[in-house]
């Protein structure tokens, strides 16, 4: 009898084992789904911050390239009005050339005929 009570009494503890075991490999199970979840969830965050900073910098990139564009075309503007008014100075001078040397000839002409 002290056999079966001694069996018994090992087989009670070798269940309560068990148990104990089951539930320890419960709980690191629900450890490791919830570290998993954690993982998950930092991983969302550190992704969208940074899409948050490329975004940001694109945005400063493409202010840069317009301010730069802007400035591009204000200069081009600039320069275009001066080639205006060069041309403008250049024709004028080239009409009063031609009006000074017709008067030349009119007057090389008119000495002629005396």
């Amino acid at each position: 009898k002290l056999k079966e009570a001694d069996l018994a009494s090992k087989e009670k503890l070798l269940m309560e084992s068990l148990s104990t075991l089951e539930m320890k490999q419960l709980e690191w199970e629900q450890w490791r789904r919830q570290e998993e979840i954690n993982w998950h969830e930092k991983l969302r965050e550190n992704e969208a911050a940074t899409r948050k900073s490329i975004e940001e910098n694109m945005c400063k990139v493409e202010k840069e390239r317009l301010a730069s564009l802007e400035k591009s075309h204000m200069e081009y503007e600039k320069l275009e009005a001066r080639l205006q008014k060069s041309l403008l100075e250049v024709e004028t001078k080239e009409r009063h050339l031609k009006d000074v040397e017709a008067n030349h000839q009119n007057e090389r002409k008119r000495k002629l005929a005396e």
